[in-house]
């Protein structure tokens, strides 16, 4: 069974004591600290995120502007109204299948790989067509490098695609009639033949069949020649401007990516840790990306498709009627390895601090435990009666040396009690020895009373004897009567005499009796003083420990430049008035510049001193005193009647002589005296009566003899029994089929006295005492004095044995 804290030894609890405060202490530090860093780095996290998402989409929303100014200009460029109108004009010069002809020309028979299609200037065919795909298709080639665009395409009024950079499916076909009339180009078409001059229409990314499935998305409008009458449409094919821009994961560690959503949850860009297209292909939910398309920017944490729990921040993205969500995620594990750094740092730091203190604590409680546990056995040879310990930790000037103090008062009067009780010893033993004398004594007294009294009836027998012949012989007595008469009368002075005797015999010995009742009192006072001491073991911790500095820097934003340059380049070189779209740039890139500086932080956190200090409680064990009482003996004289006894026996003995002495010379009278028959014949009925009465007084005397034998046997034993020792023990004893606790108060050889038995206890009942030692004893009820009585000792018990007041009758025939 598991022992309670309050019952462990000192030398466990304060081990204990210490290293659960360490332990305690440090773990409720750690988790602070852990805790702490944790919501410092996740709160740094989402600045961090926040700050790079709106970068993402500020440069996402200025490639997108870009893309419309750039729309806008080269639809009003003169190089364009003039590429129209040949375009359009050698169009329409073509004879035949203008679809075919074209295909075979500038697909088919083009010599460059499919997918470089662009790379053919002209076909050699001669026709208008081929001067005009000369004359201008560079230039829309250099656009369309320039700006990164997929494709560009020229519409007629009719819906014919007379011209495309890239070549694809969709180049030479009707977008009102063809094939590709319900794509999204034809939708393009379309929409900016409907518009006002100068708008944009834009279709989100789509899979797109010309382009062998893949993600498309189309900006388109109007041409207007040099007198604002509709002439054809512009469209841009766009490229993946999200990976050109998202491709840069600086400040989002390994794992982290940015994304872009749109409405129907899908993924416009690809992912740089997967090797498939995740372009329209992957879905993305999140509560903060759908806040996003409604336009607030939002905080989620969520398992993404590559399995891993990622921490994400968006911010909305409209553009023409379209809503996407600019997404940064940066991964979980990742955000929490600085702070699991710190969790194992403050784990070794416990564990070294708990494993230092705990020692400490424990050289500390050998330090207390070990003079404590020197103590207990030195207090344990004291409770053995071995006197011959010595302590040593007498001089110390702590609490234990005041508890050794203590214990050496207990010593000295432990020793003081065994001289007590060696005194007390020798003192019974003479005691004993006088017990016996007087039991020898009256054994003598009692067989020489017997023989008197014996002797007594057998005289009074004679007497009897005689008085019969007295009768028989009366005849031949009567000239003896006088003389007779003499005789008789001397007898009966004599008896009187034996009377007196006898009374001065009961006399001694009520004598006796009264000496024998006052006896002496063995009083032993047995006092114990126990004081408990307070002790005080403290001192147990003190422990300051500084963690540690956790600084690391999150990171360092430098945003690449060089494509706002280039464009700025491209602008001042294309728009005419340049200062204004490189004064746009050059205002970003200071922006871009001043956000850097910003972006730069440090994380510095310091845990403070861990302190610990536990303060054990105070145990105290007071001064153990015990006083023992000085035993006074007193010897109680016991006034022997012994001298009147035998004056009194021999004053008997003479009157019973004397008595014979009469009777022989009534007898010899008698026989001289034979005329006074009838004088004798009265004299000897009186000598009748006299012995008569001299048998009672005999009798009498007998039974105040034995009574006397008894009275004084009696208080022999009550002596035996004065001679017990003062004790204080505990046991038990069966009664009747119960067991009753008792208190021994004292004992002897013969048998104990105790208090608090149980109520239905009667003399000469049989008990069955179980020392605390675990020994059995049958013992007899002896007295009963209220709540007190006393045992005697019967037979040895054995260790299975009981005795029940049933077995009374056979005990006692045993005994």
């Amino acid at each position: 069974m598991a022992m309670s804290f309050g019952m462990m030894r000192l030398s466990k609890k304060i081990p204990l004591t210490v290293f659960a405060a360490v332990l305690v202490s440090s773990v409720l530090l750690g988790l602070i600290a852990y805790s702490s860093t944790s919501t410092i780095v996740h709160s740094l996290t989402q600045s961090s995120l926040e700050a790079l998402v709106k970068t993402k989409e500020s440069r996402i929303s200025d490639r997108l502007a870009s893309i419309d100014r750039n729309l806008l200009i080269t639809a009003h460029a003169p190089l364009v109204l003039s590429a129209m109108r040949q375009f359009k004009q050698s169009w329409n010069s073509l004879e035949g299948n203008q679809m075919a002809l074209l295909q075979k020309t500038y697909i088919t028979d083009n010599p460059n790989k499919l997918g470089e299609k662009e790379k053919l200037d002209f076909a050699p065919t001669g026709t208008l067509y081929d001067n005009a795909h000369r004359r201008y298709h560079p230039a829309f080639r250099d656009l369309l490098y320039k700006q990164g665009y997929y494709d560009i395409f020229l519409f007629d009024l009719d819906g014919n695609l007379i011209y495309t950079v890239f070549k694809e499916l969709d180049y030479a076909t009707n977008l009102n009639t063809g094939e590709w009339k319900n794509t999204d180009l034809g939708n393009a078409y379309r929409a900016a033949l409907k518009a006002n001059p100068g708008s944009i229409s834009f279709f989100d990314f789509k899979p797109y069949g010309p382009s062998h499935g893949a993600p498309a998305s189309f900006i388109s409008t109007p041409i207007l020649d040099s007198r604002n009458k509709l002439t054809g449409v512009l469209v841009y094919q766009l490229p993946n401007i999200a990976d050109e821009i998202l491709s840069d994961r600086t400040g989002l560690g390994k794992l982290g990516e940015f994304m872009v959503v749109g409405e129907d949850g899908k993924m416009r860009n690809d992912s740089p840790f997967s090797e498939e297209s995740e372009f329209l292909n992957t879905t993305v939910a999140a509560p903060s990306i759908d806040s996003a398309i409604q336009g607030s920017g939002d905080i989620s944490i969520i398992d993404t498709y590559r399995g891993m729990e990622m921490e994400i921040v968006t911010a909305p993205l409209e553009y023409h009627g379209a809503r996407w969500a600019v997404v940064a995620a940066v991964s979980v594990d990742e955000v929490n390895i600085p702070v699991n750094g710190l969790r194992n740092t403050i784990a070794l730091i416990t564990l070294v601090l708990v494993v230092v203190i705990g020692l400490i604590g424990w050289v500390i409680s050998l330090g207390i435990t070990k003079p404590i546990a020197s103590l207990l056995k030195e207090m344990d040879a004291l409770s053995n009666d071995d006197l011959s310990v010595k302590l040593r930790s007498l001089h110390r000037p702590d609490e234990i040396g005041d508890m050794s103090r203590a214990v050496q008062v207990f010593k000295e009067n432990a020793e003081k009690r065994m001289a007590l009780e060696l005194s007390a010893d020798n003192e019974r033993s003479k005691e004993a020895r006088r017990q016996e004398y007087m039991e020898n004594l009256i054994e003598e007294f009692r067989e020489a009373i017997s023989s008197v009294l014996g002797s007594m009836g057998s005289e009074n027998k004679k007497m009897q004897s005689t008085a019969g012949n007295l009768n028989t012989a009366s005849e031949l007595a009567t000239s003896e009567a006088g003389a007779a008469k003499t005789a008789s009368n001397s007898a009966s002075a004599n008896v009187q005499t034996v009377a007196s005797a006898a009374e001065e015999l009961s006399s001694s010995i009520k004598e006796i009796a009264a000496q024998s009742g006052r006896t002496y009192d063995v009083v032993t006072k047995l006092r114990g003083i126990a004081d408990a001491a307070n002790k005080d073991v403290s001192g147990l911790a003190n422990s300051v420990e500084k963690i540690g500095e956790v600084v690391e820097m999150i990171r360092d934003i430098a945003e690449q430049t060089n494509l706002l340059a280039l464009n700025a380049t491209i602008e001042a070189a294309r728009a005419g008035e340049a200062g204004r779209g490189f004064a746009v740039v050059a205002a970003e890139v200071k922006e871009l510049s001043n956000q850097t500086a910003k972006a730069t932080e440090e994380i510095a956190n310091q845990i403070n001193s861990v302190q610990s200090s536990t303060e054990n409680a105070v145990i105290a064990i007071g001064n153990i005193t015990q006083a023992v009482g000085e035993i006074d003996d007193m010897t109680a004289s016991i006034a022997s009647s012994s001298d009147e006894q035998d004056a009194a026996t021999q004053e008997i003995s003479k009157s019973i002589v004397l008595a014979a002495t009469g009777s022989t010379q009534a007898s010899e009278s008698v026989d001289g005296v034979s005329s006074a028959i009838e004088d004798t014949n009265r004299e000897a009925v009186h000598v009748q009566d006299v012995t008569n009465r001299l048998a009672e007084v005999a009798e009498k005397l007998s039974k105040s003899v034995e009574q006397f034998l008894e009275d004084v046997t009696s208080d022999v034993a009550e002596r035996r029994t004065s001679l017990r020792k003062r004790t204080s023990e505990s046991g038990r004893i069966r009664h009747r089929g119960v067991e009753y606790d008792i208190s021994i108060v004292d004992k002897s050889e013969g048998g104990i006295g105790i208090e608090q038995g149980p109520g239905d206890l009667g003399v000469g009942d049989l008990i069955t005492l179980s020392w605390s030692n675990g020994k059995l004893e049958k013992m007899r009820v002896q007295w009963i004095n209220g709540d007190k009585a006393g045992f005697a000792y019967l037979v040895s018990a054995s260790s299975t044995g009981a005795l029940e007041v049933g077995d009374t009758e056979k005990t006692s025939k045993a005994a």
